[in-house]
């Protein structure tokens, strides 16, 4: 038994809505939020086999951050240039 795609994709769609580049939020609160979000999700399905599904969203959620941390560094490396 695994999760229903469409629980997947709503999930998947709220992640991306919490991770978005533009989201002025400090990387602390963010990573908050996405713990409550991914902890409660893992938490309603957790008799599922999810293996998987978590490996993708790990692995997209991941290059997500990676990007939110390495634009918001740059910003701040070109900021203290001028």
């Amino acid at each position: 038994m695994k999760p229903h795609l469409t629980s997947i994709q709503k999930l998947q769609r709220k992640l991306r809505k919490l991770t978005k580049r533009n989201w002025s939020v400090a990387l602390d609160s963010r990573t908050l939020k996405l713990r409550q979000v991914i902890v409660g999700w893992v938490n309603y399905f957790r008799i599922s086999n999810m293996k998987k599904v978590m490996s993708r969203i790990d692995a997209k959620l991941r290059s997500r951050i990676r990007v939110i941390i390495w634009n918001n560094g740059r910003y701040r490396e070109n900021e203290s240039n001028r």
